[in-house]
C-alpha cells in the first residue's frame, strides 16, 4: 500500500507449548518483527523487565506464574489491552 509507513515490533510471545510459540514465532518474524519467546511466566517477567515489548502475547495457562498473575506483576505503565471483548476486558478490569 502507498503511502502507509510500517513499523516492526518487539515482540514477547509467552506460551509454554513449544509447536504453537515456535509457529508464532515463525510467522511474526515473517512479518518482520523482532520475537523472543519464553516458555514461563517467570521467564516472561524476566525478558518483559528486562526488555519491555511493544507487544506481549501472553498465555493464560503458564506454567509457574499464570498469565493472570503475570499481568499483576508487571509494571502498568502503558496501555494494556487484551484480546478479548472490550466489555470482557472491562469487567476483568474492575474485578
Amino acid at each position: 500500500m502507498t503511502g502507509d509507513h510500517y513499523v516492526c515490533a518487539n515482540i514477547l510471545v509467552a506460551e509454554d507449548d513449544r509447536k504453537q510459540a515456535e509457529l508464532l514465532r515463525s510467522y511474526l518474524e515473517l512479518d518482520g518483527h523482532d520475537v523472543l519467546v519464553a516458555h514461563d511466566g517467570r521467564s516472561t517477567i524476566a525478558h518483559a523487565r528486562r526488555q519491555p515489548p511493544d507487544l506481549l502475547l501472553l498465555d493464560v495457562m503458564l506454567p509457574d506464574v499464570d498469565g493472570v498473575e503475570v499481568c499483576r506483576i508487571l509494571p502498568s505503565g502503558h496501555d494494556r489491552r487484551g484480546g478479548r471483548s472490550g466489555r470482557a476486558d472491562a469487567h476483568r478490569a474492575v474485578h
